[in-house]
């Protein structure tokens, strides 16, 4: 695996406001930790992905994917951790 690390450079800003956009209306419907945890779990598939010399595009847009959703789910499970106390 002779392939370069993740860069901000890679990632898609077309498909982080599309994941931002389903991120908002997301927290709305569900938990907001729910949400971090999913794009918890897509950054660690992206970056998988990411690695690999076939896989290289999608595992950019699944960390894309995850930047765009962890936006506004991060902020609000602080604060719903924080209201829980």
């Amino acid at each position: 695996m002779n392939t370069r690390p993740i860069e901000i450079r890679d990632l898609n800003p077309w498909w982080v406001a599309a994941a931002f956009v389903c991120g908002c209306v997301a927290v709305v419907l569900i938990s907001p930790i729910r949400v971090l945890v999913a794009a918890t779990l897509i950054t660690f598939a992206g970056l998988l992905a990411f690695h690999t010399r076939r896989y290289r595009r999608t595992g950019a847009r699944a960390a894309s994917v995850s930047v765009g959703l962890a936006i506004p789910a991060l902020p609000l499970s602080v604060l719903h951790l924080v209201d829980s106390l």
